[in-house]
């Protein structure tokens, strides 16, 4: 075939396209017109949302490193919730109470036992969300047998928590996770607690409920418990001080300096100025010798 031929052929088969292409358009030309614009209107719109939820991710993380009390922490998690960063933040906040609560509760228990009673809320809320991660329902699930065993050691009455509620928290920690990065300190806590010297010492520690009124004084350093001991010398006070006066002493209106009481008049002055013979001359010092 010549290239002439070719030409012409290529030509008429442009031409067919061009024609059917135009019958197209007049029948269907707004409709792809429309299609073409609500492609572009969603893409620009999935492109502002992911930068824009990139962006309030950032922030969340952000706001995250900043905080350090559980009160940051919730608030977090509830601007967030159920997303990867407030399940996180109420993490953070659960285990900040049950480190609260261990501070506490040696000296002020009922302060206490609320810090723990709110970890184990948080650890429980956690444990309720579908989406939780791996790592974090690990961390959840050690997290409440810790919260329930602290609430074992301090809560008594109604809010207190039995031995076998605690061992009973670990072992669903190990039948959901054999291989628990705190499989030694759950498997050491769970044969602890099934020993009856364990549960002694747990009711021994509930029936002491200190309160921050029992905090020793510096007047008294020794913890109210302690029998008085004897007076001795070295337990006796020092000389009392003279009271300190409300207000200063001021002398009164009519005082004129003159009325002041001076030295006594047979007490020379120092040096002497005077004497019978006449002035008395200072004293000069004595030639160098050379």
């Amino acid at each position: 075939m010549k290239a002439e031929e070719r030409h012409r052929l290529h030509e008429h088969e442009l031409q067919k396209l061009t024609r059917q292409a135009g019958d197209v358009w007049k029948k269907h030309g707004a409709k792809i017109l429309a299609i073409s614009a609500a492609v572009v209107v969603l893409a620009v719109g999935v492109t502002v949302w992911l930068v824009t939820a990139g962006s309030q991710d950032a922030d969340a993380w952000a706001q995250m490193g900043r905080s350090a009390s559980a009160g940051d922490y919730e608030t977090i998690a509830e601007d967030y919730s159920g997303e990867l960063v407030g399940h996180a933040a109420r993490l953070q906040a659960a285990e900040q109470h049950l480190r609260e609560g261990t501070l506490q509760a040696f000296s002020d228990r009922k302060a206490a036992i609320d810090e723990f009673q709110q970890g184990l809320a948080g650890f429980n809320a956690l444990l309720e969300a579908d989406d939780l991660p791996d790592f974090m329902e690990e961390r959840a699930l050690y997290g409440r047998a810790r919260a329930l065993e602290s609430l074992a050691a301090t809560a008594d009455g109604e809010q207190a928590i039995k031995p076998e509620d605690v061992v009973a928290a670990y072992e669903r920690l190990l039948a959901k996770y054999p291989e628990t990065l705190f499989k030694e300190l759950v498997e050491a806590n769970v044969k602890s607690l099934k020993s009856q010297r364990t549960r002694e010492f747990l009711a021994w520690f509930r029936s002491e409920q200190p309160a921050p009124t029992d905090r020793p004084t510096p007047d008294s350093p020794l913890p109210p418990s302690h029998p008085p001991l004897a007076a001795g010398p070295s337990l006796g006070r020092g000389p009392s001080l003279p009271p300190i006066p409300d207000r200063l002493q001021l002398p009164p209106d009519d005082f004129r300096p003159d009325d002041a009481t001076g030295p006594s008049d047979e007490a020379p002055p120092f040096p002497p100025t005077t004497s019978d013979d006449g002035p008395v001359e200072a004293p000069r010092p004595a030639p160098s010798e050379e």
